[in-house]
């Protein structure tokens, strides 16, 4: 899988394409995905205490993975709409 990513890279860069790639965390505390989702940090920790946001704890923090803070944007946009 990773040598075919770099192969496709190699591939795009050869065809003379710009490539871009980033590194996404794959999970963050709650502060991160308050600022990720723009919502207070004291918002977050009350949808986790309500049980609408999933998290695992590590040490005192709480770890949200960034799927999770993904779906629960995606569901509060789809509530906002009606649907």
């Amino acid at each position: 899988m990773v040598v075919q990513m770099f192969v496709d890279v190699l591939d795009l860069l050869a065809q003379g394409q710009a490539v871009s790639l980033s590194v996404k965390k794959l999970e963050m505390t709650t502060e991160e995905t308050a600022s990720f989702l723009g919502v207070s940090r004291s918002l977050i920790r009350q949808e986790i205490e309500r049980g609408r946001l999933k998290f695992r704890k590590t040490g005192n923090r709480r770890m949200i993975s960034r799927d999770e803070a993904v779906l629960y944007r995606d569901e509060k946009q789809r509530a906002l709409k009606g649907e």
